[in-house]
């Protein structure tokens, strides 16, 4: 990388940080859409079965979920794993990244189930329960954090800007 007015280091820090940024964005959004998928799963199986329809459906408390669970889980699990597999596997390829990363969320994941499942005070059979939907539910928006991340990186590495011509 090029020195840039005397300061390569930081202008490698933002564009990392950039990076980073726009892979949570993304994590964040396949988040908000597994959750609105489970919901209209929830909510929609009931139309076409013969299932009682009699709960409520709160719209205020989906969102709350969405907000607060995204919110949480992009700086505590998923941006941490993708900084786990970016140095874990730094002079290696994609790929390798990728299953750090995964493997760094799929033990975060149920850790942070475990210990809210033990707070509540629930079941050994739902706590195991939890600790298996929370480690497949974080593989796809780390996956897409990380490929995101290394996705930007790669293409802005590639874009170098051509030093400027004398003029004569």
């Amino acid at each position: 990388m090029r020195i840039l007015n005397g300061r390569r280091w930081e202008a490698q820090l933002i564009r990392t940080l950039a990076h980073h940024l726009a892979g949570a964005a993304a994590a964040w959004l396949v988040f908000v859409g597994q959750v609105l998928l489970l919901f209209l799963g929830r909510h929609g199986f009931p139309l076409i079965s013969d299932v009682d329809r009699n709960y409520p459906v709160s719209v205020l408390g989906m969102t709350a979920l969405l907000v607060l669970g995204g919110a949480v889980l992009v700086p505590t699990l998923f941006v941490p794993a993708s900084l786990l597999g970016e140095v874990a596997a730094k002079r290696r390829g994609a790929l390798t990244r990728w299953v750090v990363a995964l493997v760094a969320a799929g033990v975060l994941a149920p850790t942070y189930a475990a210990v809210l499942a033990v707070a509540t005070d629930a079941s050994p059979g739902r706590t195991l329960l939890t600790c298996l939907v929370a480690a497949v539910a974080v593989l796809g928006p780390t996956a897409v954090q990380v490929g995101v991340a290394h996705g930007l990186w790669s293409y802005t590495s590639q874009r170098r800007p051509r030093p400027a011509q004398p003029v004569s």
